[in-house]
């Protein structure tokens, strides 16, 4: 797949018939990030360096976007939804409006995957872009989406340009686990925490950005699904598209029992190693990883820091062989036996 002017046909974490953040007009929630940045444009106080921090699909990424619409169309009023007839917006959303440069995980023409990380080609491309000759207003933006990809040679690059911030260009910075970048990063940038969307605003993103794929407000499982997502649109497009609710429940009743249940194990270890059940597989893993973070909180709160640091430590050690299994191919089945077996000791023995 070659690199074009005009934006890539998929791009990384893409979903199948769900829009992109830069094709979405519409924004639920957050409302008070937005009179902020409105505030601080009007007083010509806006931060270069923007961190927006929060869980993953609440709408962090589609706000940069309605923020890069604001500063390229020099709307006048602060922050304002984006004007879809607008020649701005219909550039931003084709990712070919000259101001703007979207940063993410880069394709590889060679494997024909996305890669692993965010890497310094991809930051070195700042230079390059703001060496071009500026047009319009003069403003140029900048979001790196997630920020915490970049890998080490990568976020030291974009750090020097953070450092030395050239004039008339903005910064956004969309991150899912801000505490993974470098703390010299974060010093340099203007952190805004997004919290999760409340129900009735899931209630009323869900229906717009998922609708063609099945979602309806009057579906018995709309409420159950939500309830699941907490406040986060793209868990909630995964549980619908995997059937998580099923999944959820399975992996509940095999990590609650006392006795493993091997057949049970093995029944949904098959299920997820289907060759066509790639998202069933990524939200089950998504999921098992929040059950044993959730445990964790859960056992924090409780005053009991020695065994919520045996879960903590035990929740990263899950995480990084997830990675791996992911980096590697490595057998589905077999990682689902494995990684579930380790989840229902370390439930039992620390519960």
């Amino acid at each position: 797949m070659k690199r074009s002017r005009e934006r890539q046909t998929v791009e990384f974490d893409q979903i199948n018939n769900i829009p992109i953040p830069a094709q979405n007009p519409l924004l639920f929630g957050h409302e008070g990030a937005g009179r902020f940045l409105g505030q601080m444009r009007e007083e010509g106080r806006l931060h270069h360096a923007l961190l927006f921090e929060g869980a993953q699909g609440i709408g962090k990424a589609t706000l940069a976007f309605h923020l890069a619409w604001n500063i390229l169309s020099d709307n006048a009023k602060g922050f304002a939804e984006p004007d879809v007839s607008s020649s701005v917006w219909r550039k931003i959303s084709r990712g070919v409006h000259p101001g703007l440069l979207h940063i993410t995980r880069g394709f590889d023409p060679k494997t024909e995957k996305f890669r692993s990380a965010i890497t310094i080609e991809e930051i070195r491309r700042i230079s390059r872009f703001l060496q071009q000759t500026v047009a319009g207003h003069g403003w140029r933006v900048v979001i790196i989406d997630a920020a915490e990809d970049m890998n080490r040679n990568a976020a030291n690059a974009l750090l020097k340009t953070l450092e030395e911030p050239p004039v008339r260009t903005i910064f956004v910075l969309v991150s899912h686990a801000a505490g993974r970048l470098l703390p010299t990063i974060r010093s340099r940038c203007q952190p805004l925490v997004f919290k999760p969307l409340a129900p009735d605003d899931m209630l009323r993103a869900l229906p717009h950005i998922a609708g063609n794929i099945g979602f309806s407000a009057d579906n018995p499982q709309s409420l159950d699904i939500i309830a699941r997502a907490e406040g986060s649109v793209r868990q909630a497009i995964s549980i619908l598209l995997s059937g998580g609710l099923e999944i959820a429940a399975a992996v509940e009743s095999i990590v609650s029992n006392a006795t493993l249940a091997v057949s049970d194990l093995h029944k949904l270890a098959t299920v997820l190693n289907g060759r066509d059940n790639e998202g069933q597989y990524s939200y089950f893993l998504d999921y098992l990883s929040l059950l044993v973070a959730e445990k964790a909180c859960k056992t924090a709160g409780s005053g009991d820091l020695l065994r919520a640091g045996a879960l903590s430590a035990f929740w990263q050690e899950m995480r990084q062989d997830i990675v791996q299994a992911q980096a590697y191919n490595l057998d589905k089945k077999h990682f689902v036996l494995v990684i579930l077996q380790k989840v229902h000791a370390i439930m039992h023995k620390l519960s």
